[in-house]
């Protein structure tokens, strides 16, 4: 749908910047990156010129390494994903924004973190984020009207914080931020109903990671959110009974679960750890003992080759980062960071991955134990160097790191312990006041 910048409604001065923004992306922007489009990331940086360039360049980059304009139509999500994870779309607001519905009652967070690694869980959040773009571009060309927001609303209703204080709710953070990163101005409104006593607790914990825009645009409210959310700005027929308005399954369901998941438990027999790398011969085997780091080398003998990986925990977490090395020698500190240590809960899940290499060269995975000074950690890990000339299937992790990391795939598997890992010991609307 072409655009005019006659529609954005801006100041002489913000036009102007745009004129600008638009001319120095010249060799990035595509066809379909119109002003509305560019806009978004100005507001993002609040009409900062540099800041918003580089928020869009690691955005397009990042589109482009992990193929997310055919995340749509690749990626299969597994039982657990398309069964237990609660959300779905009913219809469209007022201003013909989609509307996407999930609960919090039953919702079995634990278990769905303990049934899917965290690579599953991203694009899947990524898939939705996708098919809800997909459908407001639809809307755009069926109503010759511009359409690039969505709306939701969170029924917090039955929510607890032991349901949402588990092991691996560092996933939830991430998604937040891959979100904030790429998909600036596409939340419209943010309805939070029947929001329980305890939600400031929860919301103070996710608000630092979320910008100002999208803090404004949530609205939290009690039990008597119908009155001021149905007939003011989604109207009857595009809900489910069971939410206040009309629809109802051929089956005659209220809560039209033809279209929405609720939540459940997720049976034991999906959780990952009776699946995982602890019961695979192939696996290789390290102990890091307290207090210290190991490391994994790899030579790359090509530019453009992948390390791709997999570790699990016996028990509690690790650190685990990515360096390039001049030398087998060196130490973590003299090494070039590629993916900067960080603590994973792979005694729950697996944690997966794969890195770009751009050079040949010497690549150390380090298993960093030195924040614990009281308990050794065994992993159980696979690992290998994957030439580019390969063929590609997909295989990513790390999303939001866009300079850190493409996935590829292929054969080639290099000896996982070939430099012997050496330890390394030394080294705001109203609501927001009146939150129930």
């Amino acid at each position: 749908m072409a655009s005019s910048s006659s529609n954005l409604d801006l100041s002489e001065r913000e036009h102007e910047i745009l004129i600008q923004f638009r001319q120095s992306l010249n060799d990035v922007l595509q066809s379909h990156h119109d002003d509305f489009y560019l806009l978004k990331w100005l507001k993002a940086r609040n009409f900062n010129i540099s800041k918003a360039q580089i928020m869009i360049r690691k955005s397009l980059l990042w589109r482009k390494e992990f193929e997310i304009d055919d995340l749509v139509e690749k990626f299969k999500p597994s039982e657990v994903l398309l069964n237990y994870i609660p959300g779905g779309t009913t219809g469209f607001d007022r201003n013909n924004r989609p509307i996407y519905l999930l609960t919090a009652k039953d919702l079995d967070l634990e278990g769905i973190f303990q049934s899917v690694t965290k690579t599953e869980l991203q694009k899947f959040f990524l898939l939705k984020m996708e098919q809800f773009r997909q459908i407001c571009v639809e809307e755009s060309e069926r109503l010759n009207v511009r359409i690039d927001q969505a709306v939701g609303i969170a029924d917090l209703n039955g929510l607890t914080l032991k349901q949402f204080f588990v092991p691996g709710i560092n996933q939830v953070y991430d998604i937040l931020k891959l979100y904030e990163a790429n998909y600036p101005e596409f939340l419209g409104a943010f309805y939070v109903v029947n929001a329980p006593r305890i939600f400031p607790i929860i919301f103070n914990v996710v608000k630092p990671i979320m910008s100002e825009d999208t803090k404004q645009k949530i609205h939290i409210y009690g039990r008597d959110w119908k009155e001021k959310i149905i007939g003011v700005h989604i109207n009857e027929d595009q809900l489910p009974l069971g939410w206040g308005g009309t629809q109802i399954d051929r089956d005659g369901d209220e809560w039209c679960r033809s279209k929405v998941v609720y939540g459940s438990t997720v049976p034991r027999s999906f959780y990952l750890k009776d699946q995982g790398l602890l019961n695979q011969d192939k696996a290789l085997k390290l102990k890091v003992k307290r207090g210290s780091v190991k490391k994994v080398g790899f030579e790359a003998q090509k530019d453009n080759s992948c390390l791709r990986y997999v570790f699990q925990t016996d028990h509690y977490d690790i650190g685990y980062g990515i360096f390039k090395a001049n030398s087998p020698d060196d130490s973590i500190k003299d090494m070039t960071p590629l993916i900067k240590s960080k603590r994973v809960d792979c005694h729950l899940v697996p944690e997966s991955g794969s890195i770009s290499l751009r050079d040949s060269g010497l690549y150390f995975l380090a298993f960093d134990n030195s924040f614990s000074w009281t308990k050794g950690k065994t992993i159980y890990y696979e690992a290998e160097i994957i030439e580019p000339d390969t063929e590609r299937t997909y295989d990513v992790e790390n999303l939001e790191d866009v300079e850190e990391a493409l996935g590829e795939n292929g054969k080639n598997t290099l000896e996982a312990d070939c430099f012997k890992g050496k330890e390394d010991d030394g080294s705001s609307d109203d609501e927001f006041e009146n939150i129930i």
